[in-house]
């Protein structure tokens, strides 16, 4: 079991900023999510050289670019960009936060999303992401907090029920585990990693048969465990 966000927080940083359309990103090969790569550049088209929404927008996209490559430094950077222009910019806030929990940067990630929080109460991606910081600091319990609130806010984020049975089963909470897991299945069918954490969670508690289907599951959905 991993608490690593890498592989699946950063396709999930949420694209409905004040300025910043939804676009499609990506950090190699698309997994169970679907997403697409997106190039890293500044040219976007009407983009303002004197420091107006267009170029924050500009610098949102690189920085969130950097992160789906896997570029957290590069990603922190930018984000600090944005944020040097944009104060206000919630989402900033979190996609940096997301890379200083990648980075082993716990408390300046829980900073960074108690900022977005602040500018935005009712963003659900910022208490997850909370939720990922406690997680990383190994306070468990703080973690499954945060993740409730994500959840209550947007009952259908199946990343944040991934994360809640991840910790739970870290706890040995394993019906939990597997209560969580099958959430984020019912949200998202063909979530390939809740399967695989969930056969985890089953052959945790000695179901080895039913552990077996959700391997298969998982690795019919193109799942590979990590390296």
């Amino acid at each position: 079991m991993t608490l690593d966000p890498s592989a699946s927080e950063v396709q999930h940083i949420r694209q409905r900023s004040r300025h910043v359309p939804a676009i499609h990103t990506a950090c190699g090969p698309p997994s169970s999510h679907g997403v697409e790569p997106v190039q890293l550049h500044l040219a976007t088209a009407g983009v303002d050289q004197l420091g107006q929404p267009d170029l924050v927008d500009a610098h949102y996209r690189r920085a969130l670019a950097y992160g789906k490559k896997g570029d957290y430094d590069q990603a922190i950077v930018g984000y600090q960009e944005v944020i040097r222009r944009q104060p206000d910019y919630a989402d900033a806030y979190n996609g940096r936060g997301l890379a200083y929990t990648v980075a082993g940067q716990a408390d300046k990630a829980l900073a960074d999303f108690t900022e977005a929080l602040r500018l935005e109460p009712d963003f659900a991606e910022a208490f997850n992401g909370r939720g990922l910081a406690y997680a990383a600091k190994l306070e468990f319990d703080k973690a499954i907090i945060e993740y409730g609130k994500a959840i209550r806010l947007k009952p259908d984020f199946a990343l944040a029920y991934w994360n809640r049975g991840n910790v739970h089963s870290l706890m040995g909470e394993q019906n939990k585990a597997i209560a969580d897991f099958t959430k984020a299945i019912q949200i998202k069918p063909k979530y390939a990693e809740a399967y695989s954490n969930r056969g985890k969670a089953y052959s945790a508690m000695g179901d080895s048969a039913q552990a077996k289907k959700d391997f298969q599951r998982a690795e019919e959905l193109g799942f590979k465990p990590p390296k």
